[in-house]
């Protein structure tokens, strides 16, 4: 269908309003005309709740699925039958049609709620009317960083349960000798020489989204 001639006033004062809107940087309604940020990246941790929820919010806001994929939780990709990173770009489609405006929540306002546990945190995001709800929880992890050849640092890592079953402390010392859980794929041959690090802690990742 054509547009009508008396659309087209109403077009160029929007035209026009758009440098003014812009100069300061996207907001959410220039959102749609700004594209992916490209500017240097602020935040990509998952140490701390809040960390975690700022790398979330800025690979939207930088339209990365790979990233965005790497912030959920495993319980997440499971229910959504996510298996491995090669389902990025399908996870971040199958969010965007389950909470509707999520794709501008680089830009929303953030307050947390209850309920709050030393594993879970939760908070509210707002934006363009719709308010959306992200719940994280604390994973534990075992990583090992091995030289596979000259320069070449392989990492591998994989989420336990607990970090009871990973951690125990010499006698007669506060050290702690961290035990790879066996489904870390280790190489069979692989020398002591060629490790870099072996390194056990929590990441906060994702768990739920919902509109609300």
């Amino acid at each position: 269908m054509s547009r009508s001639r008396r659309d087209f006033p109403a077009i160029l004062a929007l035209v026009a309003t758009l440098p003014l809107l812009s100069a300061g940087g996207c907001c959410t309604f220039t959102r749609l005309w700004c594209g992916p940020d490209d500017s240097r990246w602020i935040s990509r941790s998952f140490r701390t709740p809040k960390k975690a929820l700022n790398t979330f919010l800025e690979a939207i806001r930088r339209d990365q699925p790979k990233v965005i994929y790497d912030c959920l939780g495993e319980d997440f990709k499971r229910r959504e039958n996510l298996p491995g990173p090669m389902h990025a770009a399908l996870g971040w489609q199958k969010i965007k049609e389950q909470t509707p405006a999520i794709h501008l929540l680089g830009t929303a306002a953030i307050k947390p709620h209850d309920p709050e546990t030393p594993d879970r945190r939760g908070f509210t995001l707002s934006v363009s009317g719709h308010l959306i709800k992200i719940e994280l929880l604390r994973q534990a992890f075992v990583e090992l960083r091995y030289e596979e050849g000259p320069g070449v640092v392989v990492p591998e890592g994989v989420y336990v349960s607990s970090l009871a079953h990973h951690l125990r402390t010499q006698q007669a010392s506060t050290d702690f000798v961290i035990q790879p859980p066996p489904k870390l794929g280790i190489p069979a041959d692989l020398r002591v020489d060629q490790i870099h690090e072996i390194t056990a802690g929590h990441d906060w990742k994702i768990h739920v989204i919902e509109g609300l």
